[in-house]
């Protein structure tokens, strides 16, 4: 089993885009993720815990609650991964 996710089995478990998980990254709702030089790319490492995460945050999303909301809940919820 892998100890990391992908980018997209992150963006999959949300339903949203890269792009989208960056701006979540960047306003604390996600994880950084591990990046890695490979060959003629980069590749994203997310900590498995991203993929529940993600599903959470889109989950929270759909019950109307803001990203400052979601922000503080995913704080207390996986404070670990922080």
């Amino acid at each position: 089993m892998p100890e990391y996710a992908r980018t997209a089995e992150v963006a999959e478990a949300a339903g949203v885009s890269r792009q989208t998980l960056r701006a979540w990254v960047k306003r604390g709702l996600l994880p950084e993720p591990t990046l890695l030089a490979k060959g003629r790319g980069v590749w994203s490492r997310w900590p498995l815990e991203a993929v529940e995460i993600a599903r959470f945050i889109r989950a929270q999303r759909d019950k109307d609650y803001t990203l400052d909301e979601i922000a503080e809940q995913v704080r207390e919820r996986w404070a670990a991964v922080f």
